[in-house]
């Protein structure tokens, strides 16, 4: 319950919202989004920006309404959403509640054009970046062998500087992978 201006409004929010969210009681802003039917109004609340856009990007694909596209934004931040659509993984995509494999892939597909991912070294990764004919791609496919996710895989590759070769490329994620276990 959020309370504005002495009413109190039943804001729909994901995980990764509440954990934003400050102590009760506590003066707190989200930005909000008010889904209009015919049977109910509902109200959806949002920590940043970011989370909002990629709520109503989300909401666009054909089989996604509010509850699953809170669903998916409780299993994953939207960089992290971003990321799994560029790098193509599905199953990042499946583990939230209520998303199956053919509306995962249904959601990259559709949103593959809408979604980049941009580090914080100013690396951008999206579908072209890591297609197989690239050493990045390369390197992102080797450690897809080696068992990572094609998210991990890229996000640990999105650390590589340009220039690298593929075997180095591969080292230096490896790295960068086994330092956050």
């Amino acid at each position: 319950m959020v309370e504005c201006g002495g009413v109190g409004f039943h804001c729909n929010i994901s995980l990764y919202t509440h954990r934003a969210l400050p102590s009760r009681g506590a003066e707190v802003r989200l930005f909000t989004h008010m889904a209009v039917k015919e049977d109910a109004i509902t109200l959806y609340g949002f920590a940043d920006m970011a989370e909002l856009e990629a709520y109503k990007k989300l909401t666009t694909v054909k089989g996604v309404g509010g509850k699953v596209a809170l669903a998916v934004l409780s299993e994953l931040s939207p960089s992290e959403l971003a990321l799994a659509i560029s790098a193509g993984d599905a199953k990042a995509v499946s583990r939230a509640q209520g998303i199956g494999p053919k509306l995962a892939q249904r959601i990259l597909l559709e949103l593959k054009d809408q979604f980049g991912f941009t580090t914080d070294e100013g690396v951008t990764l999206t579908t072209d970046t890591l297609g197989t004919d690239s050493p990045r791609g390369e390197a992102a496919s080797a450690l897809v062998a080696l068992g990572y996710s094609q998210s991990e895989a890229a996000l640990a590759l999105s650390k590589c500087p340009d220039g690298l070769s593929t075997e180095d490329m591969i080292r230096q994620a490896l790295r960068g992978l086994a330092g956050r276990v």
